[in-house]
């Protein structure tokens, strides 16, 4: 067992990332699916992702087998039997109670891990996220999930593959990009109040600058942060991701660094909301934020322009050569 470290990815793509990368399958140019998706009422949700997980690893040629549970004796009884048939599981567990974590009785957060082994009251596992690899008491690795149950749901989950192993030409995927950042096509959790296509970023700019300034205290300010600081990081993620497969496709250094460029510009956006975290004033550090959410449209947009030159180039000279052909 190796561990898979990456700091472009959320702790469940790593890990999936990981067991992929186990089957020796090429993971390079994966996780290439970009849009924006904005769900005030909800939260404040905010997505880079179109598909759901489930569909973007089916498009992918993989399938993610997952089952939820809602009682802790029907979790770990699942749990053992896959232990007994040698199947490496991922789990989602409670942060605050992992032992080797820096947030260790400090931070009560979703965080997922696999599970490798079970022996004389000891589990050992594999955190891609946190570079560990070694084992947990049965009592701490309990705890973590008796802390997941009270937060949420209880999960397992492991990747298949399909038979005949599925790639998508490069053709659905561009254009499937243009569309979500345009929003033209549906996202899988649109709602009455949803806002999609990179338009909905400055939504989310007013929203974000009018919901901070009407929280009157840095308990609420927090809880508004906790909830979008990993929506940012996504962000930034995606269009890394993105980055990648366009420059492992052959496709122009101008276009692949646009979207290094909004990686970055998205990546500086948590930087400045984090430096409010640490410093206990958010307030100071608004028009910051409001400036940065400028940055990004625009950038997201010139990005998006020469998207969609740079496919348009690509299509006629296929066209070009088609008429040749024939």
């Amino acid at each position: 067992m190796e561990i898979y470290s990456s700091s472009y990815y959320n702790c469940r793509n790593l890990l999936i990332t990981a067991s992929i990368k186990r089957r020796n399958i090429q993971t390079d140019g994966m996780w290439k699916k970009v849009g924006y998706h904005f769900k005030p009422n909800s939260d404040f949700v905010m997505s880079p992702y179109y598909l759901s997980l489930q569909d973007e690893l089916k498009s992918y040629g993989f399938i993610l087998n997952q089952k939820e549970f809602n009682d802790i004796q029907s979790f770990q009884e699942a749990l053992l039997k896959c232990i007994e048939q040698e199947i490496i599981v991922g789990v989602s567990v409670d942060l605050y109670n992992l032992p080797y974590s820096v947030f260790y009785q400090d931070l009560h957060y979703e965080h997922d891990i696999e599970v490798i082994s079970y022996h004389e009251n000891t589990y050992v596992i594999c955190d891609h996220y946190y570079n560990y690899f070694g084992e947990i008491s049965s009592e701490d690795f309990m705890k973590a999930i008796e802390n997941q149950a009270k937060q949420g749901s209880l999960r397992i989950y492991y990747i298949e593959t399909y038979p005949d192993h599925v790639s998508q030409k490069s053709e659905s995927i561009i254009q499937r990009n243009i569309d979500a950042l345009e929003g033209n096509i549906s996202y899988s959790n649109y709602g009455e109040f949803s806002y999609i296509g990179i338009e909905a970023i400055n939504e989310f700019k007013e929203q974000l600058i009018n919901e901070f300034s009407k929280r009157t205290n840095l308990e609420e300010q927090d809880k508004l942060f906790n909830t979008i600081y990993p929506s940012i990081k996504e962000m930034s993620f995606s269009r890394y991701h993105f980055k990648n497969y366009l420059e492992k496709t052959n496709k122009s250094k101008k276009l692949v660094m646009q979207y290094h460029d909004v990686s970055q510009s998205w990546s500086i956006l948590f930087q400045i909301l984090l430096k409010g975290n640490v410093t206990r004033d958010y307030n100071k550090f608004l028009t910051r934020v409001n400036n940065s959410l400028s940055t990004i449209y625009q950038k997201e947009a010139s990005a998006l322009k020469y998207l969609k030159e740079d496919w348009a180039k690509e299509i006629s000279v296929s066209r070009s050569v088609l008429n040749e052909t024939y």
